[in-house]
């Protein structure tokens, strides 16, 4: 079973960030989005095997290997017993790419998420029947002033 579905949830879990940052409307998404990955790998655990087994049946498979995974085979044989022959190499090039690994943090944003910079506003206004309402425009200009 992957373990990918869980590391998605968990960047979506920290909903609090969300609204602290401004994005209120994204916890409700968050959420759903979290639902929809549970749903999605409930399917993949059950219904998509047992789907399988309806419809390819109990088939006899041939036993042996399709061409393209022989040559694979053999290929990745001789890539191990090269590496066997050079540990420190190996041992030199993994250590170059965690410090590359390592020298990429510091160019990262510290931000877990960026900054929200929305220049529109939703205002709902309420009056009682009969009201003078001349301009929507000046009245809801007029009702941000005092706030």
């Amino acid at each position: 079973m992957s373990t990918q579905p869980f590391a998605v949830i968990l960047v979506f879990l920290p909903g609090s960030e969300y609204v602290r940052l401004g994005w209120k409307d994204l916890r409700p998404l968050a959420i759903a989005y979290i639902w929809a990955i549970l749903a999605s790998l409930l399917v993949a655990l059950t219904v998509t095997p047992a789907l399988s087994i309806a419809l390819l049946g109990e088939r006899d498979l041939p036993p042996q290997e399709p061409p393209a995974v022989r040559w694979l085979k053999r290929a990745y044989h001789g890539l191990l017993l090269r590496i066997e022959k050079a540990p420190g190499l190996v041992m030199a090039v993994v250590a170059l790419l965690v410090a590359l690994g390592i020298g990429t943090l510091f160019l990262l944003s510290e931000s877990f998420l960026p900054e929200l910079r929305e220049g529109n506003i939703t205002v709902h206004m309420t009056a009682l029947p009969g009201a003078p309402f001349r301009n929507p425009c000046d009245s809801g200009t007029a009702s941000l002033k005092r706030c």
